[in-house]
C-alpha cells in the first residue's frame, strides 16, 4: 500500500502518465479457514487499487492488479502431481488442471503495463488462475443440477 501511494505521489510530482500494477491474490475475494491475515491484507489491495484507479485515472495514470492462482516453485498437473494432499486438493480446483508458470503471471503484468494496448483498463483486478477463482470446479455436481425441469 504504502509503495504504491508513493509512487503514485511521485509520477504525479512529475506530470508523468503510465500504470502502476500492484500483485495482489484471488485470496482477496475468497477467505481460506487461517488466513485472515493474508485475504485481509490483499482484500485491502483489491481495495486500494480500485480506489487509486479512480484517483489517479483523471491525470493518466491507471491503477490495476494482478491476481494469481497457485504458482509452485515447478508445475503441478495432472502428469505430474503432487504427493502432497493439500496441494493435491487446491489442483483440483483448477479447472486447466495445472498450476501457473511465472511467465504466464508476468505476461498480465506486462499488458497492463502496455499504454497502447491497455490504454482503458483502469481499476482491474486481472485473476489469472486457470478458472480456479470461477467457482469450486473439483466438487461434484449440485443434486439440484442433477435433475430435470
Amino acid at each position: 500500500m504504502m509503495l504504491s501511494r508513493e509512487v503514485g505521489r511521485r509520477m504525479l510530482a512529475r506530470g508523468a502518465r503510465g500504470s502502476i500494477i500492484n500483485i495482489t491474490s484471488t485470496a482477496g475475494e475468497s477467505a481460506r479457514t487461517g488466513g485472515s491475515h493474508y485475504c485481509g491484507s490483499k482484500a485491502a489491495l483489491n481495495m486500494l487499487t480500485n480506489t487509486m484507479a479512480i484517483e489517479l485515472g483523471p491525470t493518466g495514470i491507471r491503477v490495476n492488479s494482478v491476481a494469481p492462482g497457485l504458482v509452485m516453485d515447478s508445475v503441478m498437473s495432472w502428469e505430474h502431481p503432487p504427493a502432497d494432499e493439500y496441494a493435491l486438493a487446491l489442483l483440483k480446483g483448477i479447472p486447466i488442471g495445472r498450476t501457473a508458470r511465472g511467465e504466464e503471471i508476468a505476461s498480465a503484468v506486462l499488458f497492463l503495463a502496455d499504454n497502447d494496448r491497455a490504454s482503458y483498463v483502469n481499476g482491474a483486478i486481472v485473476n489469472v488462475t486457470g478458472g480456479g477463482h470461477a467457482g469450486r470446479a473439483h466438487l461434484p455436481p449440485s443434486r439440484r443440477a442433477e435433475r430435470k425441469s
